[in-house]
């Protein structure tokens, strides 16, 4: 059996297990210790220094980040984003998870590896070094994980539904997302648009959303290309990967979400493409399924994108339905 068919076996088992979430903490957990060099919070943390970096240097050229209200989507094992948000300066953050990840142990982790990597963090992010060292230093004093989150001024809600929040329309300055919006299925991506929508504030409220195009399972199957998951029809991949209980990836193109956020009456004001040499190419090779064929090579080719946007807040309504001619999802949008 393929590496990536014995890992979508192993956890769909986890899924199942009563205690199955408990247990997948704790590999993730162990995953990241000592015992993988390499794979631990420290070095996750380096590695996303400046793609995180990045994008809160975009956001700070669009919007004033400084005591800004946040509501962040997907908190995940290593919320090194959430961290890095509140050293560039945020007021305050609300993340919601539908799992409790985050453990205290990884959390001060990060914490000590961004100590070790202040001044790349400071350049990363584009804030002067004084302030991040003591915005650091505030929090390095924590002792558990709620003197921790109360310091840096996050209100961690897991299980949490983002879509309740109960905040008015119109109080965030900030909804956000970092490779979350892979894994939830198309049709709730509308939901979480038109909550942004009515959750920002109009003319200075922004969406940030950075999400991964290609296959995740290519990193730990060396026969997989992190495109070839494009052959498969939705029904196929859904057999395939996912189910009801784990949902793995949407399998979301770059140019689907755009066109998701432009039918919610969103403004798109920027976006930044990772791509692969050679994926093009590639791409041209393959037996597209039909969802896909309408884009071109270079739009398939996309491994991961970044994209900022701002409402107007005018209000859409959409719904997801199937149409049986074509046997594939299609998004079908009403405006009023």
């Amino acid at each position: 059996m393929q590496n990536w068919r014995r890992k979508v076996l192993f956890q769909r088992i986890l899924s199942r297990l009563p205690f199955g979430e408990e247990m997948n903490s704790v590999l993730q957990v162990v995953k990241r210790s000592p015992l993988f060099p390499g794979q631990g919070f420290e070095a996750e943390t380096s590695d996303r220094l400046a793609a995180i970096g990045r994008i809160i240097k975009q956001l700070s050229a669009v919007m004033p980040l400084k005591d800004a209200k946040v509501v962040e989507v997907g908190t995940g094992w290593a919320p090194i984003p959430t961290f890095l948000l509140y050293l560039a300066g945020v007021g305050s953050i609300h993340t919601y998870d539908i799992a409790r990840r985050a453990r205290w142990g990884g959390m001060k982790d990060i914490v000590r590896a961004l100590r070790g990597q202040v001044e790349a963090c400071a350049q990363a992010i584009g804030q002067p070094l004084r302030v991040v060292d003591q915005r650091l230093a505030r929090i390095e004093v924590a002792s558990d994980m709620k003197q921790l989150l109360d310091l840096a001024n996050i209100t961690y809600i897991a299980p949490g539904n983002v879509l309740e929040t109960g905040f008015p329309d119109g109080s965030i300055d900030l909804f956000f997302a970092y490779t979350v919006f892979e894994h939830i299925p198309l049709e709730l991506l509308h939901a979480f648009c038109r909550e942004a929508n009515r959750l920002l504030r109009p003319g200075t409220g922004r969406l940030c959303v950075q999400f991964d195009c290609g296959d995740n399972f290519a990193g730990s199957d060396p026969s997989l290309h992190s495109l070839d998951y494009l052959k498969y029809s939705d029904e196929q991949w859904d057999r395939l990967v996912n189910d009801h209980n784990h949902h793995h990836f949407n399998r979301l193109r770059e140019q689907e979400f755009l066109e998701i956020l432009k039918a919610h009456g969103a403004t798109v004001e920027s976006v930044h493409s990772d791509s692969k040499p050679g994926h093009t190419e590639y791409v041209k090779t393959l037996p597209l399924a039909e969802r896909f064929s309408r884009f071109t090579p270079e739009q398939n080719a996309v491994l991961a994108t970044e994209v900022i946007a701002s409402f107007a807040r005018h209000r859409a309504k959409a719904t997801v339905g199937w149409d049986p001619s074509r046997g594939e999802r299609r998004a079908a949008v009403r405006v009023r």
